[in-house]
């Protein structure tokens, strides 16, 4: 089974984007929902073993998977 590692960076990046919506415009339930779906989709994505979508802007070897207007960049490795 596929499994997600989250890289401190986009850990970080999700943070800010939730820190933004609870503390700045003052969401805090919408933040709370919002990383509650946007960790059920990739995790859902990775237990399904479906490949995210190819962007033409994207660094080679990068796909995405978009839930609303989020998307979220994945890498896949071989475990070895």
């Amino acid at each position: 089974m596929a499994e997600v590692v989250w890289t401190p960076v986009a850990e970080a990046d999700l943070d800010d984007i939730l820190y933004y919506i609870a503390m700045e415009d003052g969401r805090r339930p919408t933040a709370e929902r919002i990383y509650l779906e946007i960790k059920n989709v990739v995790d859902r994505q990775a237990q399904e073993q479906r490949l995210g979508r190819r962007y033409p802007q994207a660094p080679a070897g990068w796909l995405y998977v978009q839930h609303k207007r989020w998307l979220v960049g994945q890498r896949h490795f071989e475990r070895g």
